[in-house]
């Protein structure tokens, strides 16, 4: 295509066609530039990498608790009553939902992370809230920080984790975070810049 641009006298001072997957596959194809896009956040474009590259994921996603109660058997939680406690339960409820960026359809589908533990999100994702089963997590407390995907203590929800549970691909969770939602920018994990559109 260069050869027969250049034949009818087309010429282009920067010449690319190589995305993340190209980038990685076809080094012969750089020519003077490359578009790297969702490797750059540290997520494979495609399982077909994986033994091709070694990527560590740069964005992590954290909430924290806003409200901790007890529930009976049979209560319902959320919109709709699609949840109802099969016995006596501890809830969390965290400010973070739709709204923000968060998938609806993984209402009852998804888990988040409080101190290592993966707890159950149950009950629908609202706009501005999320309820999480934490029976089983000793010493809960209001503000608690809680992982929405990332690291926790050795453990860890992925964001393609999120996108198969939500019948996507990684790059549309990472481009549905909303503005609502604050950045927080490390390096060696010590904060070098904050950005929240909310204050603009």
């Amino acid at each position: 295509m260069i050869d027969i641009l250049k034949q009818n006298n087309i010429h282009f001072d920067i010449r690319h066609c190589c995305n993340s997957a190209a980038t990685v596959l076809y080094p012969e194809m750089h020519m003077d530039m490359v578009r790297p896009g969702i490797i750059l956040y540290g997520l494979l474009p495609s399982e077909f990498l994986k033994d091709k590259i070694k990527l560590c994921p740069v964005m992590e996603m954290k909430t924290v608790v806003s409200m901790v109660k007890e529930i009976t058997k049979d209560t319902p939680v959320s919109y709709g009553r699609t949840y109802t406690a099969d016995s006596n339960r501890r809830i969390a409820t965290v400010p973070l939902g739709y709204a923000d960026g968060y998938p609806r359809k993984l209402s009852n589908k998804a888990h988040m992370l409080i101190s290592g533990k993966r707890v159950p999100v149950i009950g629908r994702v609202c706009m501005d809230q999320i309820v999480l089963d934490v029976t089983d997590v000793p010493s809960l407390s209001d503000c608690q920080l809680v992982t929405v995907f990332g690291e926790d203590n050795g453990a860890s929800i992925s964001i393609d984790e999120i996108a198969k549970l939500n019948d996507t691909i990684n790059y549309e969770i990472v481009c549905s975070i909303s503005k609502r939602v604050p950045r927080v920018y490390l390096h060696n994990n010590i904060v070098e810049s904050t950005t929240s559109y909310m204050d603009l």
